[in-house]
């Protein structure tokens, strides 16, 4: 039995116990007296944005329904039990936006459906062409429900096998899907969860601060994403390195000595001439942000991270 599956059912078992003592059922709970097994961390090896755009043009082209949970997915890094339970009411097409505020599980007599993971609702933001593929996904469903002579009911789930939109996908099948997928285009070892990863990856290398990685993923506190990402967060530091020598040049540079120049206590190298000031034209700006162009998670990256701009910023 694997580590985390013992730790699952210790867990049970010291809750229930301990509301057997609350209930005076026992004396005391023996289950506090055992230690559980460690979990060995997890290698995260979320897929390359070239594998992934494979995959998705592929699910595009079989499957415009599939496609679209996918671009979802891989823009707002919601879990799969998050998405399955999307309803239309929960889509707000005009502004971009959805409201993530439940999940749907498989139990012992079907699907559940309960609040997410963390007990909390969030709203995320979707960039251009996610959202006007959900838009598409909706006219498509608009179109077959007309067809067949049924409504489509506001509260319609998303994302249905059923013409009204009233039942939901199956969890297992979506993930079936995904793995069919993969295999199709050559990417073997890619999980639907992995879609997550993905995101936060790409987030935190861009430079969004972990508090808004946390809040866009649903994770309980940025302490939980720093565990998980921390190698991700250590390389995005490093890669911020470069820009910010850059900036201590800059800023030398209005004392006529560059901040490479100096030495480790701050001061100024008496064997060094003062550099040309001209060469700080030449540089051009000190930071180059992310352009609004381009990868929707770049933009996405800017819009929802930084909070500043190139003016307030070099200012």
């Amino acid at each position: 039995m694997a580590p985390a599956t013992v730790r699952r059912i210790h867990g049970i078992l010291r809750r229930a116990l301990n509301q057997g003592v609350k209930w005076g059922w026992i004396g005391i709970n023996p289950a506090t007296a055992t230690t559980p097994p460690r979990v060995p961390a997890s290698d995260i090896r979320p897929p390359s944005s070239e594998a992934l755009g494979r995959v998705l043009r592929r699910a595009r082209d079989e499957s415009p329904d599939l496609g679209c949970y996918l671009m979802l997915a891989a823009a707002t890094g919601a879990r799969r039990s998050e998405l399955i339970a999307l309803r239309w009411t929960d889509v707000d097409l005009e502004r971009g936006m959805v409201s993530i505020e439940r999940g749907i599980v498989s139990g012992p007599d079907g699907l559940v459906e309960k609040g997410t993971k963390t007990h909390s609702s969030r709203r995320v933001s979707l960039d251009a062409g996610t959202a006007a593929a959900l838009v598409d996904h909706h006219a498509r469903a608009t179109d077959r429900a007309r067809m067949c002579r049924v409504p489509l009911a506001a509260d319609a789930f998303v994302f249905s096998n059923a013409v009204d939109g009233s039942e939901p996908w199956f969890p297992d099948s979506v993930s079936r899907s995904f793995r069919l997928l993969c295999d199709k285009e050559g990417v073997p070892g890619v999980r639907l969860h992995d879609l997550r990863h993905f995101v936060a990856t790409q987030l935190l290398s861009a430079g969004v601060d972990v508090r808004t990685v946390a809040g866009r993923l649903g994770l309980r506190n940025a302490a939980t994403t720093l565990n998980v990402y921390a190698h991700f967060v250590e390389q995005a530091d490093r890669n911020g390195g470069e820009p910010m020598l850059r900036i201590a040049d800059g800023v030398a540079w209005a004392g006529g000595v560059r901040g490479t120049d100096l030495d480790r206590f701050g001061r100024r190298s008496a064997t060094l001439e003062p550099p040309d000031r001209s060469d700080a034209v030449r540089q051009g700006p000190l930071v180059a942000l992310p352009e609004q162009g381009g990868d929707p998670l770049a933009r996405d990256a800017v819009e929802v991270g930084d909070g500043f701009d190139r003016e307030t910023f070099v200012a």
